[in-house]
């Protein structure tokens, strides 16, 4: 559990490089059946450090089905907005790493992009699962809002502060399906 906490502000600068890195749609045909169906590929491609890459080109992309190779017909990065949720933990427990999980936060939301929209969520416990900054593009409100996280006493309550992220992002914009979705 020590190690886990130790690393948190990394996994969640993980998870946002998952969330955001090069997600690149791409359709594969099985060249011996021409009038196939077509095959919706999405792909984060990352280095031999696990980096997430943003620039791939179609020819450093290879698709073999049964040992058979595919033919690309679409390559395309994928630019889609964001709508997002990051929830962090303020409860007592976390209060050593708040400020580098506050830091995190904020490097994910320099890369927003237009379009891009992000919630954030405190939560201490079960009870105190607290809404910081609705959905917004504003991304100097969305840092400054970063200034009211502050520890609190309570037993953290991860699995709640997931369920209310996840919800948040499903419903905001749910009809938009043009819309890539993520919780941090």
């Amino acid at each position: 559990m020590e190690s886990l906490r130790k690393n948190l502000p990394v996994l969640l600068v993980i998870i946002a490089c998952l969330s955001f890195g090069a997600s690149i749609p791409a359709q594969a045909q099985n060249p011996q059946k021409p009038d196939g169906p077509a095959v919706r590929l999405n792909l984060i491609v990352t280095d031999q450090s696990n980096h997430s890459l943003d620039e791939v080109r179609q020819e450093d992309v290879q698709i073999i089905e049964s040992k058979v190779p595919q033919t690309l017909s679409v390559f395309q990065k994928d630019e889609r907005p964001v709508d997002y949720v990051i929830a962090l933990d303020t409860s007592g427990s976390f209060k050593d790493m708040l400020g580098t999980a506050l830091d995190a936060a904020r490097m994910v939301l320099d890369g927003n992009r237009q379009g891009d929209e992000t919630l954030l969520v405190s939560f201490i416990s079960s009870d105190k699962i607290n809404t910081v900054s609705d959905f917004t593009s504003d991304k100097s409100k969305l840092i400054d809002s970063l200034k009211r996280f502050k520890p609190g006493m309570g037993q953290s309550a991860v699995i709640d502060a997931i369920y209310v992220a996840v919800k948040a992002a499903a419903e905001h914009n749910a009809a938009d399906s043009t819309v890539r979705r993520a919780v941090i």
